[in-house]
């Protein structure tokens, strides 16, 4: 197991990062919000819809959002990430100075964490935006509902447990880079 101050340090990433995961799955629900109390009456429909645009964008931002995913926090890019070394300034670069090496890599690895989630989260909000861009375009709020469904799902699957990961991670980061 891993010292003390480590988990220490690995739990206030953790419920950091938690809270920006709520804070943004929450901005999603107030999009809706926005559309029903914003968006009073149906526009004539006509030719020139954002509906099919948008929900190709939505797909497409999607599809990145799963692809960065899995690029960046699947296990075998977990491992990569303990050979990185924690940025010289950063704030757990400083903190992380009294650790031993193998403490140092599994940081560096909780911390890839954090940063590979926050891109992959605000693609899920985007999705959400898409949709209350066209709730305001089409003056039907409802229209906002598929696409923030659409991003809370995807932010369901990103729930982030940083410190049951650096748990698992443990074992790799006794190992010297490259072994």
């Amino acid at each position: 197991m891993f010292s003390s101050e480590l988990r220490s340090i690995i739990a206030t990433l953790s419920r950091t990062t938690r809270i920006i995961w709520i804070a943004l799955m929450a901005s999603i629900a107030l999009y809706v919000v926005v559309a029903f109390v914003v968006v009073k009456e149906p526009r004539a429909s006509d030719s020139g819809s954002l509906g099919m645009p948008l929900a190709a964008i939505a797909m497409a931002t999607a599809g990145a959002s799963l692809a960065l995913r899995h690029g960046s926090l699947s296990d075998a890019a977990l491992v990569r990430a303990l050979a990185k070394p924690l940025p010289e300034g950063q704030v757990y670069a400083v903190k992380a100075r009294g650790l031993p090496a193998a403490e140092r890599r599994l940081l560096a690895a909780a911390v890839h964490m954090q940063t590979a989630l926050i891109p992959c989260l605000a693609l899920n909000e985007a999705i959400a935006i898409f949709g209350l861009v066209l709730a305001f375009q089409s003056g039907r709020p409802e229209m906002s509902l598929p696409f923030a469904a659409a991003a809370l799902a995807l932010d369901v699957l990103l729930a982030p447990d940083i410190e049951k990961k650096a748990e698992a991670l443990w074992v790799h980061a006794q190992c010297e880079p490259g072994a």
